[in-house]
C-alpha cells in the first residue's frame, strides 16, 4: 500500500513538473536577479533585442543580441567611468520565455520576464537607476513595459531606430495565447494593438503614433537614435503623450539600422555621451 502510495504521488508530481512548471516558465516568470553584490547595485540595465530580420520566423527565432554586439557594455561603461555599478538584464523580443535549441541552449527572456524582473527591481532596490534600452522591435516592448504600467519609471529610456512593422502580425497570436491562459488580457491596455495606436496632439492637429514614437511620463529621459539609411527605419520623431518633446534627445545617423545596435557607432557613441553630460548635470544640480 505504501509502495503504491508512494509510486502514485511521484508520479502526480512527474505530471506536475511536466504541465505546471513550463506553464509557469512561459505564462507566468518568476523574477531572475541574481546580483552578487554586497549592496544593491547603483543602476540596472534592462536591454531588449528587435527582431531576427525581415525573411526569418519571428518572433520565435527573436534572440537576445545587444549583449554580444556591446552594446549594453558600452552603456553600462559610461555608469562605470562615475564609479556606479551596474547590474545588466537582456531580453528577446517576444512575448514569452524559451529555450535556445539552436545555439547555446541558453534561456531567452522575454516580455513577461523583463515585467517580473522590473517590478522586482522596481520594488527591492528603489534607489537604483533604471534604464530601458532596445533596438528595433525591441523599442516597442521597452515602450510598452511603461505604457501598461504608468506608475513606473526609468531614468533612461534608449531606443535605437525603433520599429514597428510586423511587430503586430509577429506577436498577436501570442497575446492571444496569453489572454487565453489567463482568462482574459490582465493589462489596461491591449499591447497587442502598438502600431499606429497613441492618439497625440500636434501643431498640425493629432497624430496617431506607434507606441516606440511615444516616449510616456515614467521616463524621465528618452534619448532616440534614427537612421536615415535603407527602407526598414525610424522615422518619426519621439513625443510625449501631450505633444511635447519635453526631455526628448534625439539623433539622426547615417549608420545602417543594424548598426545603430553595434559599439563604438556614432549611435552608441552619441548615446554615451549624452548619458555622461545628463549624469553629470544632475551631479552639478545637487
Amino acid at each position: 500500500m505504501l509502495a503504491a502510495a508512494v509510486a502514485a504521488a511521484s508520479l502526480l508530481f512527474t505530471i506536475w513538473a511536466a504541465v505546471v512548471r513550463p506553464a509557469q516558465f512561459r505564462y507566468a516568470p518568476k523574477t531572475r536577479i541574481a546580483w552578487t553584490g554586497l549592496s544593491p547595485p547603483d543602476v540596472v540595465l534592462f536591454a531588449v533585442s528587435g527582431r531576427c530580420g525581415l525573411r526569418c520566423n519571428a518572433p520565435d527565432a527573436n534572440r537576445e543580441y545587444l549583449i554580444e554586439t556591446g552594446a549594453t557594455e558600452q552603456i553600462a561603461g559610461v555608469f562605470h567611468r562615475l564609479g556606479l555599478s551596474t547590474y545588466v538584464l537582456a531580453y528577446r523580443a517576444h512575448l514569452f520565455n524559451a529555450q535556445d535549441r539552436t545555439r547555446d541552449g541558453k534561456t531567452q527572456y522575454g516580455f513577461l520576464q523583463l515585467e517580473a524582473d522590473f517590478d522586482w527591481v522596481r520594488r527591492n532596490w528603489p534607489g537604483a537607476r533604471r534604464v530601458l534600452l532596445g533596438h528595433s522591435h525591441g523599442v516597442n516592448w521597452s515602450h510598452n513595459l511603461l505604457r501598461l504600467h504608468p506608475g513606473w519609471t526609468v531614468d533612461y529610456l534608449i531606443d535605437l531606430d525603433g520599429i514597428c512593422l510586423q511587430w503586430e502580425e509577429d506577436n498577436t497570436r501570442y497575446f492571444e495565447e496569453y489572454y487565453a491562459w489567463r482568462g482574459g488580457n490582465p493589462w489596461r491596455l491591449y499591447p497587442s494593438k502598438s502600431c499606429n495606436a497613441e492618439p497625440v496632439p500636434s501643431d498640425h492637429g493629432p497624430l496617431l503614433l506607434d507606441v516606440k514614437d511615444v516616449a510616456y511620463p515614467g521616463a524621465r529621459s528618452d534619448l532616440e537614435v534614427r537612421t536615415a539609411q535603407g527602407p526598414v527605419r525610424d522615422r518619426i520623431p519621439n513625443r510625449r503623450p501631450d505633444g511635447s518633446t519635453r526631455g526628448l534627445f534625439a539623433l539622426v545617423t547615417n549608420e545602417s539600422h543594424a548598426a545603430t545596435a553595434v559599439a563604438g557607432t556614432k549611435a552608441l557613441g552619441w548615446v554615451a555621451r549624452t548619458v555622461l553630460h545628463l549624469e553629470e548635470a544632475c551631479v552639478s544640480a545637487e
